[in-house]
């Protein structure tokens, strides 16, 4: 996918506290719907790997 040039993006990383994953990726449905109200998002998304959450916004 092209983007514009003058996109910013977001990578964090979060490691998610033992026996709390499930209530974290709950969340992601919230996260990425909220996003959608704001102006110029081009995608908002998540990676799970173990108990580590990788979160991709532009």
């Amino acid at each position: 996918m092209n983007y514009p040039d003058n996109v910013v993006t977001l990578h964090p990383y979060f490691k998610v506290h033992a026996g709390r994953l499930a209530e974290f990726k709950a969340a992601f449905p919230k996260f990425i719907e909220r996003t959608k109200a704001e102006d110029g998002v081009l995608f908002y998304e998540f990676t799970v790997n173990g108990d580590e959450v990788f979160c991709r916004e532009g």
